[in-house]
């Protein structure tokens, strides 16, 4: 039932179009992957490279935003995410989530790649909190950040340009 409001919700934003059909092909990528990661700690090569189709897909339609735009997107957040990722010799960061904020950011370009980002570190840290408060985690408790991306990155893409407008 989710996937279908959300395949709705990509509907209503932007028509029976090919760049909704890269959404069409995004969304149960983006679902798929907060599930594994929640219950394996690992998102698999093989749903980054998918998500990375629907962003092709969603290039070649020629609607939202521009081929540089996208290209920046790639590396403007899976490059910082890469250098935590080696500073804390992948203890903060995986690998999995620099693939996917890199796959991401050609769907969605670089400004909404970030907003999705912070939107994703918001929501997790938020949750992290509560479940800190309800004595569930620690400091130290290793948390997913594939789920919380996927969330950002959903929102970003479907109501982005109702964000947009705050900044």
């Amino acid at each position: 039932m989710g996937t279908g409001l959300l395949y709705l919700a990509a509907y209503h934003q932007y028509g029976l179009t090919l760049y909704s059909f890269g959404w069409y092909i995004a969304l149960p990528v983006l679902i798929a992957i907060a599930f594994i990661d929640v219950e394996h700690r690992i998102i698999p090569d093989s749903l980054n490279a998918a998500l990375a189709v629907a962003g092709l897909v969603m290039l070649l339609s020629g609607y939202g935003t521009t081929i540089t735009s996208r290209v920046i997107g790639i590396f403007s957040v899976s490059v910082p995410f890469l250098i935590v990722a080696m500073v804390s010799k992948g203890g903060a960061m995986g690998g999995g989530d620099i693939k996917l904020v890199a796959a991401s950011g050609l769907c969605l370009g670089w400004q909404m790649n970030l907003i999705a980002v912070f939107i994703g570190s918001l929501v997790g840290s938020v949750a992290m909190i509560i479940s800190m408060m309800r004595g569930k985690a620690n400091r130290k408790s290793q948390v997913p950040f594939g789920p919380w991306l996927s969330l950002g990155i959903v929102i970003s893409g479907l109501f982005g340009s109702y964000i947009s407008i705050l900044f």
